[in-house]
């Protein structure tokens, strides 16, 4: 994929053009739940800028097109990411197509253009005039749906639109929605890869983990972080039980209603078996190779170790909170150093 850079920048000056980022929505969930959610992204990351719909996709109006789609392009819910300018009639995009076509697309290149439309404007049109404007504009280029060295991505209303450069694409997903699941987190494989996946599925999503000793915290403090900037951290929160019956996790749980309790299991997983009534393990046929596959995408190394769930019913000694805003490690490890009760 195409890199984004100076190079944006500088055609977006030259053409006194206003730079936009666009993203694409997977079509799972609604278009109004992507929204709110990269917004959250956006809003952790301390970017600012101004976002409307057009079509099936998100424009991102102002803030340097580099860093708002590095900021959201693993965002639940996201197809693709492409970073170009913003369009405000259907005359402009003939040249801004050209502009782009300038900076991305060399001589004799294979390019493609994915184009959508709306409010009677047709995605034909759109397409028709961006690929008419990169063929006038590079020499000897080829329009090649099946193996594009530089895809373009243009979406047009009556209202507005954008064309970009594709430079990454997104996990997919469903965005982020307003149903809870809690998640037994050990710091391990299987129950890391389970976040994520609830995550991809459009809940909001609570951790909860038994605090057993520091490598397994140090873990789960890694997989909080990297979750928070992934999907709006106003939908991710970690509860961390620590004292002499921190093992009693899936009962504290299930006494604090956090319904559905979701747990990290693969097809022959011996611990199921061990897993209290009022648990789910949606990943059970899933298998090792998986599993494997699954959290090479997440910049982790979890902790390898496997603690079994106890059928406990007493609380435990203390629950230390994290939510609500984007995590890193060393602050999740100095609030548990540092915190000897909840709110203090």
């Amino acid at each position: 994929m195409v890199k984004a850079g100076s190079g944006v920048r500088a055609c977006m000056a030259r053409g006194g053009l206003q730079k936009a980022t666009v993203v694409g929505w997977s079509g799972r969930g609604t278009l109004e739940d992507l929204a709110s959610s990269i917004g959250g992204v956006l809003e952790s990351t301390g970017i600012n800028g101004k976002m409307v719909t057009s079509g099936r996709s998100l424009i991102i109006q102002g803030p340097d097109p580099s860093l708002a789609g590095s900021a959201v392009r693993n965002a639940p819910g996201v197809d693709w990411v492409a970073v170009g300018m913003a369009l405000r009639t259907f005359r402009e995009v003939g040249e801004t197509a050209k502009v782009l076509a300038r900076r991305y697309i060399r001589p004799g290149a294979r390019f493609s253009v994915v184009p959508s439309g709306g409010s009677g404007v047709p995605a034909s049109d759109v397409g028709g005039a961006v690929v008419s404007a990169v063929l006038e504009e590079v020499r000897g280029v080829k329009v090649d749906e099946a193996r594009p060295e530089v895809v373009l991505r243009a979406s047009m209303t009556r209202t507005g639109g954008a064309i970009g450069v594709e430079v990454s694409r997104g996990p997919g997903g469903v965005p982020t929605g307003s149903t809870r699941v809690a998640c037994l987190v050990s710091g391990g494989m299987h129950s890391s890869v389970l976040c994520w996946m609830a995550l991809l599925a459009g809940y909001r999503l609570t951790m909860v983990h038994a605090k057993v000793n520091e490598e397994t915290t140090l873990a789960v403090a890694r997989l909080y972080a990297e979750l928070s900037r992934r999907a709006d951290p106003t939908g991710i929160a970690l509860e961390v039980l620590v004292g002499e019956d921190a093992g009693r996790i899936v009962s504290w749980a299930l006494l604090n209603e956090r319904k559905p309790v979701f747990v990290g299991s693969h097809s022959g997983c011996g611990d199921l078996r061990r897993a209290p009534a009022g648990t789910m393990a949606p990943l059970y046929l899933a298998q090792e190779e998986w599993f494997r596959s699954e959290i090479s995408k997440l910049s982790l190394k979890p902790h390898l170790g496997q603690v079994a769930p106890s059928n406990g019913s007493a609380p435990p000694d203390e629950t230390l909170s994290f939510g609500g805003a984007r995590a890193d490690v060393s602050g999740v490890l100095d609030g548990l150093r540092v915190r000897t009760a909840p709110g203090r």
